[in-house]
């Protein structure tokens, strides 16, 4: 088993993934509280987009730092894969 992430980086790395999980929950329960005020089709489209950009940037941390806690898996393939992408 080969580490490519440093020992002194896996606290972070776990305290971001327990983060940035628990924080992509709170979004999902903000969004069922009043769907339609943030998400729905009468909701205003900044906040919709604001919705949509908090749980793009909280899915990014939370993979990139999960993907760091994996042993044998590079991490800089992992960021690359969760990039976002140009439409």
């Amino acid at each position: 088993m080969t580490l490519i992430v440093s020992d002194k980086f896996i606290n972070f790395l776990l305290g971001s993934t327990g983060a940035s999980a628990a924080l992509i929950g709170l979004l999902f329960v903000a969004i069922q509280i009043t769907p339609a005020h943030t998400v729905g089709h009468t909701a205003p489209i900044e906040r919709r987009a604001t919705t949509e950009s908090a749980f793009v940037a909280l899915a990014n941390t939370f993979f990139i730092s999960l993907g760091g806690l994996v042993p044998d898996v590079n991490i800089g393939k992992v960021t690359l894969w969760t990039r976002p992408h140009d439409t």
